[in-house]
């Protein structure tokens, strides 16, 4: 915990102006992070020359939703924006130690219910485990996560990321692809990014667990806490891309293939992250008031009440998608749903803002108590 005689807030002070400056303050951390990044992409580059333009695909739309999200933090109130140093922790965290726990959780649980669901044909259990997870399509992921399917989820329908067609699926593949959706890949992704807003905020440690801040500006959590999301989504995005190259060769075709799905999971896959911890970042805040204002803090909602508008978007954004690549096994049905699942993840994202997050930054700028 943060030492009682240095307070850290999550949020900002209120009507206490960050005072500006010219040049972020970047803690060591951030700049190792940001040292293994560019090492990342000169690496890759010195590769093959043609990757420059698949890294612009996977890391430019981050690094634009963040310093969006930055200035509108900012523009809600009378406040410098939000330090770069805390955003690049906060990013890491979702890039390195965030992902590799969700990718190991996702692993062990896969496994868990490819047991469940094919007990008695566990190598029909595996092909699907690795369609799903993009083995054929390269992605080297846990799982088929938040528009993975979308990704290269369509291979399961075809099997073309392997060359083999998997088999017909029957009902137990449905029911696998459904506890895939919601559980492995929903709850895991979703618990993990609420826990990155609890593990990350010290500025004088790496990581460390801190406290709600009873003064924290609703956008301020919205930030931070997209900014883990799209951190582990990058690595997703990588694993998609760079592993569906490096199984697929030098070929032109396999390049502009991956290229497109580069461009579909920056268009689909990072917003439907960033929309589902945008729903979580509402409620927590209102949680954390509640539990600082009623007489019982027991009486506060609990986790699964924060959880669940992610957990049921991201579930069903991921269920539709793998369910209909099985099924059909057409590209354009699975990219037309994902996008109407993308609109239907927006709304949710605006109501539970409008319900839970802005009343709290109205509070905050009348300077009102919260």
């Amino acid at each position: 915990m943060a030492d009682a005689h240095e307070p850290e807030h999550v949020g900002v002070e209120m009507g206490r102006p960050r005072p500006a400056s010219s040049w972020p303050q970047l803690s060591m951390t951030s700049i190792l992070f940001l040292a293994i990044w560019v090492l990342i992409g000169v690496v890759l580059a010195l590769q093959d020359a043609s990757n420059l333009v698949v890294e612009v695909v996977v890391f430019v739309p981050p690094i634009l939703v963040l310093v969006y999200l930055r200035r509108k933090s900012a523009a809600s109130s009378d406040v410098e924006p939000e330090p770069w140093d805390k955003i690049l922790r906060f990013f890491a965290t979702g890039f390195l130690p965030a992902s590799i726990v969700v990718i190991v959780v996702e692993l062990i649980l896969s496994l868990i219910f490819v047991i469940v669901c094919f007990h008695g044909n566990l190598q029909e259990g595996l092909q699907y485990m690795g369609a799903v997870a993009g083995d054929g399509g390269g992605s080297g992921g846990g799982s088929g996560s938040g528009a993975d399917a979308s990704g290269g989820g369509s291979e399961a329908g075809s099997g073309s990321g392997g060359g083999t067609a998997l088999p017909a699926p029957t009902l137990n593949v449905y029911v696998f692809l459904l506890l895939t959706s919601y559980i492995t890949a929903g709850t895991t992704e979703e618990v993990a990014k609420a826990m990155i807003l609890r593990f990350a905020v010290c500025p004088s440690r790496p990581m460390c667990v801190q406290g709600p801040d009873e003064r924290a500006h609703a956008r301020t959590t919205l930030l931070y806490m997209v900014a883990g999301a799209v951190g582990f989504s990058t690595v997703e995005n990588i694993m998609y891309t760079w592993g569906a190259l490096l199984s697929g060769g030098a070929d032109d075709a396999v390049f502009w293939q991956v290229l497109v799905q580069g461009l579909v999971r920056a268009l689909v896959a990072l917003p439907t992250h960033t929309l589902c911890a945008g729903m979580t970042a509402a409620r927590l805040v209102h949680r954390d008031r509640e539990q600082r204002t009623l007489p019982n803090p027991l009486a506060a909602h609990g986790w699964l009440w924060v959880l669940f508008p992610a957990i049921f978007v991201h579930g069903t954004y991921d269920a539709q998608a793998m369910v209909l690549s099985v099924a059909v096994d057409s590209v354009w049905l699975v990219l037309v749903t994902s996008l109407t699942m993308l609109a239907l993840g927006a709304w949710v994202f605006w109501h539970q803002w409008k319900t839970y997050g802005e009343p709290l930054d109205t509070e905050y700028a009348r300077h009102e108590p919260v």
